[in-house]
């Protein structure tokens, strides 16, 4: 396959080609031998001429085929490899571009412009489904108050385990800002690593055992809403919502996000550790 991309306007981008050519390989070679069992071979090559990362070649399929008689039934055994870039595969890519993703990041509890999602959203069209809504939460930011949440990416240091989602955020910082409904006195406790339940704060030495939302300097101000390992950066990633206050906050030191009762430290990544001036998605 042979691609090629012209633009005809000027890049907003610097560095960025006007035009490209990518050629495409993915060639399939079967061979069987007098038994009848076979060998599947499916290399895969690419030539960019505007990306030398792109360039590269890789073996998609490389597998044995055997094939027998079990009394009066037959049988087939595939020995090799068979690569299949799934769901779970785009979930962790994603993550290094600080995409979002439906019902974890973008829900109906979400407005527009606190998912990020502001630059997607035109005012001027005649109408779209949600469009009263946006109205509204874009007025209250004309107002001068603003998003009460913002929509953020974190790179997480963890210790043994990534972030499921729902993970507390703590922000040291001396403010409510009344994003975190006080505790209501139920849900599950805090325990050691002994099974003991614990009550008073260790959070000094990484361990959160407090039954509330403040521990001396820290708050919860945010939670995570999803996350995983981010194979290409090779960090620990996550997303989730935090005061807008803070939400280009990169300081190192300000927040913590709570992992199976241990609080590991993360700071917030305004720009996408992969391809942050998006070059590689438009050409």
């Amino acid at each position: 396959t042979l691609e090629g991309r012209y633009f005809p306007q000027s890049s907003s981008q610097g560095g960025q080609r006007e035009q490209s050519v990518s050629l495409v390989a993915e060639p399939e070679a079967y061979f069987e031998n007098a038994a009848g069992h076979g060998l599947v071979l499916k290399p895969f090559l690419r030539y960019d001429s505007a990306d030398t990362r792109r360039s590269h070649w890789d073996m998609r399929e490389a597998y044995g085929l055997f094939f027998g008689e079990f009394e009066a039934s037959e049988w087939e055994l595939r020995v090799g490899i068979d690569i299949d870039f799934g769901m779970r595969a785009l979930l962790a890519m994603r993550l290094e571009k600080n995409f979002p993703t439906w019902f974890r990041e973008l829900r109906p509890i979400y407005g527009p412009f606190e998912g990020g999602m502001d630059r997607f959203i035109k005012m001027e069209k005649n109408d779209f489904i949600g469009r009263e809504a946006a109205a509204k939460e874009q007025a209250v930011m004309a107002n001068g108050q603003g998003s009460k949440l913002r929509r953020v990416s974190f790179i997480v240091d963890v210790a043994d385990a990534d972030v499921m989602g729902d993970e507390p955020v703590w922000a040291k910082v001396p403010t409510d800002y009344g994003t975190v409904e006080k505790p209501h006195g139920y849900g599950a406790p805090r325990f050691d690593e002994t099974g003991k339940e614990v009550r008073g704060s260790t959070a000094a030495q990484g361990a959160s055992a407090v039954r509330g939302i403040v521990d001396g300097e820290w708050r919860v101000v945010g939670w995570i809403t999803s996350g995983g390992y981010a194979h290409y950066v090779k960090k620990s990633m996550a997303q989730g919502y935090v005061p807008a206050a803070l939400a280009e906050n990169e300081t190192a030191g300000m927040f913590e996000i709570e992992i199976l009762g241990h609080r590991r430290p993360a700071r917030i990544n305004v720009e996408p550790p992969f391809d942050p001036s998006g070059e590689k998605m438009r050409g």
